[in-house]
């Protein structure tokens, strides 16, 4: 029997392999359907200007270091660099 563990998002941080085209686009469907859930998301700064889609102001930019302490849950959208780029930093939270 599994147990259902309910936690309150109220931030979420994206990480995005964002030179590849199927990795943005994944990316845009998650956050679009983040942002209806009325939840903050992070980007990377370099990511904003390809995420024009997402115009809303519970979008915001900051670098992987600050999304760690701010984020309650990050999302990767890439390959391994990508996700171990992250693991990096959050091993010291």
């Amino acid at each position: 029997m599994h147990k259902t563990i309910k936690i309150k998002l109220n931030t979420v941080g994206m990480i995005i392999k964002h030179q590849h085209p199927e990795a943005l686009s994944l990316a845009i469907e998650i956050a679009n359907r983040v942002i209806e859930k009325g939840i903050k998301i992070l980007f990377e700064p370099e990511c904003l200007p390809l995420v024009k889609k997402l115009k809303h102001q519970k979008v915001r930019a900051t670098t992987k270091e600050k999304m760690v302490d701010a984020a309650d849950l990050i999302i990767v959208c890439g390959g391994d660099g990508t996700y171990l780029s992250i693991a990096r930093i959050m091993r010291k939270r």
